[in-house]
């Protein structure tokens, strides 16, 4: 009888633990503001990620980040010194910008779009100012990086720009810098 008590509890942990995956989730970590992410998180302001600091936002398995105000724009690695990742994973997952977005604008930016995962906003640049690095990748069918407008890589600072596994960053016509590496896999 034992046995078969163990069993019952070991199949509810496993429920358990099956059911709770795959909920949308919008989750930060260190220098992000504003604070206080929910799922869905409707933003009435710019959003720093890793505004001086070290941050990082997910954006997983269905969740939303919204800007709502007009003019509100948003920073991955924003100040010298500063480190963002955001990171938009999983179908249905967005990260919804009414303006522009910066992956490296002083700092060190990390933008992945990555299986189903899609990112939109009206123009960006990635390493935008004099020593600053930004990275993106967009990679896994469905991924998409919507550009209304301009899409600069390495501006003034170092950008990098990966298209691989089917993602899809080609809303706008890439402006490429001296500093800048482009690659489509």
């Amino acid at each position: 009888m034992k046995l078969h008590r163990l069993s019952t509890a070991f199949l509810a942990t496993c429920l358990l633990l099956v059911c709770s995956q795959g909920q949308a989730e919008v989750t930060v970590t260190g220098d992000v503001s504003p604070s206080g992410a929910t799922d869905p998180w409707e933003i009435n302001s710019n959003l720093f990620v890793g505004n001086t600091g070290e941050g990082t936002l997910n954006v997983e398995a269905g969740g939303v980040v919204s800007m709502t105000l007009l003019h509100s724009g948003g920073y991955i690695g924003y100040d010298d010194d500063s480190v963002g990742t955001v990171t938009v994973t999983g179908e249905g997952s967005e990260w919804i910008n009414l303006m522009d977005l910066y992956v490296g604008n002083y700092g060190e930016g990390t933008l992945n779009i990555m299986a189903g995962g899609v990112v939109s906003n009206r123009w960006s640049q990635i390493g935008f100012r004099s020593g600053s690095v930004g990275t993106v990748t967009v990679t896994g069918e469905g991924s998409e990086w919507n550009n209304s407008s301009k899409l600069y890589v390495g501006h003034f600072g170092e950008g990098t720009l990966n298209i691989e596994g089917y993602g899809d960053a080609f809303r706008a016509t890439p402006r490429i810098g001296p500093d800048a590496e482009y690659t489509v896999r």
